[in-house]
């Protein structure tokens, strides 16, 4: 049985070769993992500090029940003398705006007039006034 314990002795020395050449092999994999689990860690954390932020603001914004503040309005009431309506656009109410536009007249505050302030947008109205010219047709000789 000599022959035995050397076979055993022997397979025993290339399981211990084999086992450390492939630790040896493994060791600088096992750094650059060690690393990369410290990165996906580290981003884990912000990513959930992140997280908590926008969580945070966005349950801000739902309890006051108002979007981001934006351009404060100018004006809250028609600006129209003796109209006490809420205002709609260009400083008028919906009534007055609708008969701006239907009109062309501006009922408002001069100062607030479209046309003097030198836009280049003109009423709807004063588009819908004004007359196309008839088309001559040339009888050629």
């Amino acid at each position: 049985m000599p022959n035995d314990t050397g076979s055993r002795q022997s397979l025993d020395r290339l399981i211990k070769e084999f086992v450390t050449e492939t630790i040896e092999t493994l060791r600088p994999r096992s750094g650059q993992l060690r690393e990369l689990v410290e990165e996906v860690r580290a981003l884990r954390r912000d990513l959930t500090a992140l997280e908590k932020r926008v969580a945070g603001r966005a349950k801000r914004r739902a309890a006051s029940g108002k979007r981001k503040p934006g351009r404060p309005p100018i004006h809250t009431q028609c600006t129209v003398s003796g109209c006490n309506r809420a205002h709609y656009a260009k400083g008028l109410c919906s009534m007055h705006y609708q008969n701006w536009r239907r009109t062309g007249k501006w009922p408002g505050p001069a100062n607030l007039d479209p046309a003097r302030k030198g836009s280049r947008k003109t009423s709807a109205a004063k588009k819908k006034t004004t007359r196309r010219k008839k088309k001559t047709t040339r009888t050629r000789k």
